[in-house]
């Protein structure tokens, strides 16, 4: 990796596995600067989910409970309650 070139949010090789996972034929390729571009959306949309989900609890359970009550951590069912919503806008 070059110095100017920021770190994968995830590793090349797990993107370039789900990628391959489905590829119908073996000889198809990936080049590099797919897999940049595409960690770049995976962690814009991670990103996003996380903080949709955050502001979502908030409304649900009020600011103050949200942040102090569990410490700020979200559950599996805050990501559930958008999810359908978010992979529209993506």
């Amino acid at each position: 990796m070059a110095d100017d070139e920021a770190p994968s949010f995830i590793p090349p090789q797990l993107l370039l596995r789900l990628l391959t996972h489905h590829f119908k034929q073996d000889n198809t390729r990936v080049s590099t600067a797919s897999l940049q571009v595409l960690d770049k959306y995976f962690e814009t949309f991670v990103r996003e989910a996380v903080y949709r989900a955050v502001e979502e609890r908030k409304k649900r359970v009020g600011l103050a409970e949200a942040e102090e009550g569990d410490g700020g951590m979200l559950e599996v069912e805050d990501l559930e309650r958008l999810i359908g919503t978010l992979l529209m806008d993506f």
